[in-house]
């Protein structure tokens, strides 16, 4: 049925507002950490928390748990001492020499066999890697060095390698900040 008039046509179509009691468009609003946020759209926010993009679709209560990525830590970790490994032993091999069973013939020699400079960065290399940072300001003394973190040298070839993986993996769940800043100093 149709009505005479402009209001009645918009209330047939449905469009009468005293009809169907439309509200005003809100922003998002919430708190996060007893912070008050809010948002004039409700996905893609990436302004909330730092490197967590959100989306929200409907109304109400959520806990959002955060954790480090301690599994892609200790990726990076391994990788890391992978590729020390490799540099120092590509460092040994420029340097080395190898005999002959006769020992007076030399069968190779490394292209920077006898160079004092090569010496020093191997000397170098290994003393930073092992070395504690005693600087209270830097680091926590209970994490200063890579052996505190179950990381250390093994064997005659003086390889870094995961030596306490429990060790790791407590520091990286307990103490993830620390084990940073260790990598970072």
């Amino acid at each position: 049925t149709w009505n005479a008039g402009a209001d009645s046509i918009l209330s047939d179509l449905g469009l009468d507002d005293t009809v169907n009691n439309y509200t005003e468009a809100q922003n998002l609003e919430g708190t996060i950490d007893d912070v008050t946020v809010t948002s004039q759209k409700n996905t893609g926010i990436t302004d909330f928390i730092a490197g967590v993009t959100l989306n929200f679709h409907s109304s109400g209560t959520s806990t959002l748990d955060i954790s480090n990525d301690t599994s892609s830590v200790k990726d990076l970790i391994n990788d890391f001492i992978t590729k020390y490994n490799e540099t120092m032993n590509d460092l040994k091999s420029y340097g080395s020499v190898n005999l002959t069973t006769d020992e007076e013939d030399i069968s190779s020699v490394g292209m920077l066999q006898g160079d004092f400079l090569l010496g020093q960065i191997q000397t170098n290399a290994r003393r930073l890697i092992t070395s504690m940072e005693s600087d209270p300001n830097l680091l926590d003394e209970a994490f200063n060095t890579l052996s505190k973190i179950g990381i250390w040298t093994s064997g005659q070839s003086n390889e870094l390698e995961i030596v306490d993986e429990d060790a790791l993996d407590n520091a990286l769940a307990n103490n993830f900040e620390e084990v940073e800043d260790l990598f970072r100093a």
